[in-house]
């Protein structure tokens, strides 16, 4: 019996919200026919959970005892569709186990290393500092005649130190970028690097192929990794603002931002439904908090972030 002046606990209205109940309360026989009838009332619902309880399956967030507790309620697939259901769940899982394996054989030559939300600052044997944003790896290989800093992952803000004898060059994918003293942004993502300059001038190569750019104080230059170059202007004040753990957008699509919340998250966010993740944002953003800034981003758009476990978050536009 509930005690005497407590009220009861909202019924779950979305499929996260029932998986969060369902785990908390697993033995509740009355929460189970609630769902039930929940999953029977709208075929949105059975789709919704679906969705959900294979990808936290796939994560394997449930543990073997819960999943023995409560089997998926309604995962009937028509006997035409059983194989392919079966592949697809196999490949989700088999790319799920591929995003989250340690980074240490990327990472096995990095000199410096941060994790989700950590920043470090460097300096560097010949002066120059180096601050790391989350989630990133760089390598240190000075010697006599050069010196050189291997963007391994993430991204780096560095100040370099003059030395007119000795370039200080930081290369990162398919980028190089190459400075007497400077300051300036390096990030690296699978598809491009991106050189964003504070103050002073970069010069950025393509390290496969003929392409150059010289860039100055507000200048950006992207590389993509076929060896194609773009480029373009931003405040230099607003230059690696991560550093301050904020985030300016204007007219940034949500899918944007949201890869820029990433490295802010110990876990992984999953964007629901294209036409979400292509609306503009206009705003300044904390970077310290993803979930509440994603929070703040679906209130706006009219959208649903689900926390499905603690390592699961899903920003919903249905």
């Amino acid at each position: 019996m509930m005690p005497s002046g407590t009220d009861p606990s909202p019924q779950p209205q979305t499929a996260g919200e029932w998986l969060i109940a369902l785990r908390e309360a697993s033995g509740d026989g009355g929460l189970r026919s609630d769902f039930a009838a929940w999953l029977a009332a709208d075929a949105d619902h059975r789709r919704d959970w679906e969705e959900i309880i294979r990808a936290d399956r796939a994560l394997g967030a449930l543990g073997p005892q819960l999943q023995e507790r409560w089997p998926p309620i309604g995962l009937r697939p028509r006997p035409g569709r059983r194989r392919l259901l079966r592949w697809s769940g196999a490949a989700a899982a088999a790319l799920l186990a591929a995003a989250w394996l340690p980074d240490a054989w990327r990472d096995r030559n990095a000199d410096h290393v941060t994790g989700a939300a950590e920043l470090r600052s460097i300096t560097l044997a010949d002066g120059s500092r180096a601050r790391l944003g989350p989630d990133t790896a760089i390598a240190v290989e000075f010697s006599r005649a050069a010196r050189q800093v291997r963007l391994i992952r993430g991204r780096a803000f560095l100040e370099v130190a003059p030395d007119a004898a000795h370039p200080f060059r930081v290369v990162a994918g398919p980028a190089t970028a190459a400075v007497l003293g400077t300051a300036f942004e390096v990030r690296r993502a699978p598809e491009a690097a991106t050189v964003s300059v504070a103050h002073g001038t970069v010069r950025v190569a393509a390290t496969s192929g003929d392409a150059v750019r010289m860039a100055r104080s507000g200048d950006w230059v992207r590389v993509t990794a076929a060896g194609g170059i773009t480029a373009g202007r931003i405040a230099p004040e607003e230059i690696a603002l991560w550093r301050d753990g904020l985030l300016v957008a204007r007219d940034h699509p949500v899918a944007a931002v949201v890869d820029e919340l990433r490295p802010y998250f110990s876990g992984r966010i999953i964007v629901r439904g294209a036409a979400l993740a292509g609306r503009p944002l206009t705003g300044v953003y904390r970077l310290a908090d993803p979930e509440g800034t994603l929070r703040a981003i679906a209130q706006t758009q009219g959208a649903t972030l689900h926390r499905l476990t603690p390592w699961l978050l899903v920003l919903s536009g249905d």
